[in-house]
């Protein structure tokens, strides 16, 4: 009896312990998504008890419910050289759990460490977005008269400014996080009309025997008329300086 007890104890736990590794709840207030090896396998919406593959599968889940971010108050200038004290507050919330881990991971393992990155990202886009009240005038933005006031354009142009950052700091992080193709040393070449061939857009520099001129190689000229003449001039005169030197010998002999 104490034996079956104790084997009926061991299965039980190991049953607990195979469920919590292949099963997690997803709250009615809360997103997950599954990635394995950091790919996206799926992004869970619905409540409730799911499957995963234990030990492969990482599951991360968000809260989705709206949250609140407020600024401290700020000096502001308005068109008229004006001074106001503006405190904003923005609501946001997690919609694409994938897109947010991947952005976020980086800044730990814990959902709230992510959050605390994705609110301070914001609240610097919201800073820097107040200062859209340089465009509107102190009458613009208080007015007394119905309609009159422009301080609904302020708060649709502050929330366009943010998205725009939001946007900005969005391709910057996947500029980063992409890896850079190096060019293979096998590229295509492109010819340059002065130094020749050129291979991964690096001038290729030519010896000093290509850049040097071509010798003209001279030829053999055929002989003109007025060459024959000088050269029979020139054999006669050498034969009258012989026959005047050797007489002159003769006579000194």
């Amino acid at each position: 009896m104490h034996r079956l007890f104790l084997a009926f104890m061991v299965a039980l736990v190991v049953v607990a312990i195979t469920a919590f590794m292949t099963t997690y709840t997803v709250r009615f207030t809360e997103t997950a998504v599954v990635t394995r090896a950091g790919r996206k396998v799926a992004a869970v919406d619905e409540p409730g008890l799911k499957f995963k593959i234990p030990l492969i599968d990482r599951v991360t889940t968000y809260d989705k419910r709206v949250r609140l971010l407020q600024t401290r108050s700020v000096t502001q200038q308005t068109a008229d050289e004006s001074q106001i004290i503006i405190e904003a507050f923005a609501t946001w919330r997690v919609t694409n759990p994938y897109e947010f881990y991947q952005r976020f991971r980086n800044a730990g393992e814990r959902t709230e460490d992510q959050f605390a990155a994705a609110a301070d990202i914001l609240r610097s886009n919201l800073m820097s977005a107040m200062s859209e009240t340089a465009n509107y005038r102190i009458d613009e933005l208080f007015n007394a008269e119905p309609g009159g006031t422009k301080l609904p354009a302020l708060a649709t142009r502050l929330a366009e400014a943010v998205r725009l950052g939001a946007g900005g700091e969005r391709k910057r992080s996947r500029a980063r996080a992409r890896p850079r193709r190096r060019r293979s040393s096998r590229g295509p070449r492109r010819m340059s009309r002065r130094s020749g061939p050129l291979r991964n857009g690096a001038r290729a520099r030519s010896s000093p025997a290509a850049r040097s001129k071509p010798r003209s190689i001279s030829r053999p000229r055929t002989p003109t008329s007025s060459s024959r003449s000088s050269s029979r001039r020139s054999s006669s005169c050498a034969r009258r300086w012989r026959r005047s030197s050797r007489s002159s010998h003769r006579t000194i002999s």
